[in-house]
C-alpha cells in the first residue's frame, strides 16, 4: 500500500502573511475546513483500503478522489474567497459530474467523496454570504 499521509496544501501559513488582517480570520477558518474535510476522506480511504477483503478497491477509488479533490480545493495565496469559490465549486461540480458518468465507480463511493467535499464547501460558502 502507498504511503497516503498528506501535508494538507490547503493549509499554507504564507498564504495568511500575505492576506489582509480583514480577510485573514475568514481565510483561515476556511483553509481549516479544507484540512478537515480531506483528513475525513483521506482516513475513510485508509480504513477501506486495511479492510479491502469487504470493501475490495473502493479504498483506492476514494482516495484517487480526495487526492483529485486536494488538487482543486486547495486555496491559492493569490486569490481572494470569493476567486477561490468561482473557481472551486464548478471544478468540483465537473469532477462529481465526471464520476457519474464513471461506470468504474459503479458503487458510487467516489462520486460520493467528491460530493461530501463540495457540499461541505457550498455550506461554508452559504454561512460566508450570510455574514
Amino acid at each position: 500500500m502507498k504511503n497516503t499521509s498528506h501535508a494538507i496544501s490547503g493549509v499554507d501559513t504564507k498564504c495568511n502573511e500575505v492576506s489582509g488582517n480583514a480577510s485573514l480570520t475568514s481565510r483561515t477558518i476556511l483553509q481549516k475546513e479544507v484540512a478537515e474535510i480531506l483528513n475525513k476522506q483521506f482516513k475513510d480511504a485508509k480504513i477501506k483500503q486495511r479492510n479491502s477483503h469487504n470493501w475490495g478497491s473502493i479504498g483506492s477509488k476514494v482516495e484517487r478522489a480526495a487526492l483529485q479533490c486536494e488538487g482543486i480545493i486547495t486555496l491559492r495565496c493569490e486569490e481572494s474567497l470569493s476567486e477561490y469559490f468561482e473557481r472551486v465549486l464548478p471544478a468540483l461540480r465537473s469532477l462529481a459530474e465526471s464520476y457519474r458518468m464513471d461506470t468504474s465507480d459503479e458503487d458510487g463511493y467516489a462520486l460520493g467523496t467528491v460530493r461530501e467535499v463540495e457540499n461541505a464547501l457550498i455550506s461554508y460558502f452559504e454561512a460566508m454570504k450570510e455574514c
